[in-house]
């Protein structure tokens, strides 16, 4: 409970306020139990979830540089984020657990899709385009912007098909 309580402080002023009220309703939960009669699979969901809240630290802190390379490293942890969410879906009892970290991640996803997309419009080099529209696709299909994927999707297409036409 203890490491509950000085986790929410950490993440204050995290931007992703969804991992905060997660961590609150698992503190609620927790506290209506006896430490001893706490169960395994609680147990688990907590650390799970103490993990995800470092992990959204992590991506704050490296989007927050606007650095290309720090951008690519969030959306490999957010892979991570991703796997354990899936636990806290079979794992918790409180589908508001996975509900609420599900909803920061799609966020993450929104923002880095327009990034990745803003970062390609500078881009003069053709394979660095394709490479950076390619991760703001993957980006805007995991937040589940059809919209914004299939435009992105359609001038992918283009580009490559202009870039492989010239390369032969």
């Amino acid at each position: 409970v203890e490491t509950m309580m000085s986790k929410i402080k950490e993440v204050e002023n995290l931007r992703y306020k969804e991992i905060k009220e997660a961590l609150n309703i698992l503190l609620l939960d927790v506290a209506k139990v006896k430490s001893e009669e706490l169960s395994d699979d609680v147990c688990s969901v907590a650390n799970v979830l103490m993990l995800i809240s470092n992990d959204f630290q992590t991506i704050e802190d490296l989007t927050n540089t606007g650095s290309l390379e720090n951008h690519k490293k969030g959306l490999e942890i957010a892979q991570r984020i991703e796997r354990n969410v899936d636990y806290l879906w079979k794992k918790s009892q409180n589908t508001l657990l996975a509900e609420l970290p599900e909803f920061s991640l799609k966020t993450f996803y929104g923002e880095e899709a327009k990034f990745f997309e803003n970062f390609a419009v500078n881009e003069k080099v053709t394979v660095e385009k394709i490479e950076l529209l390619s991760l703001s696709r993957q980006c805007y299909l995991k937040c589940n912007d059809l919209k914004s994927y299939a435009r992105i999707d359609f001038e992918l297409k283009r580009i490559t098909s202009v870039y492989e036409r010239d390369m032969n």
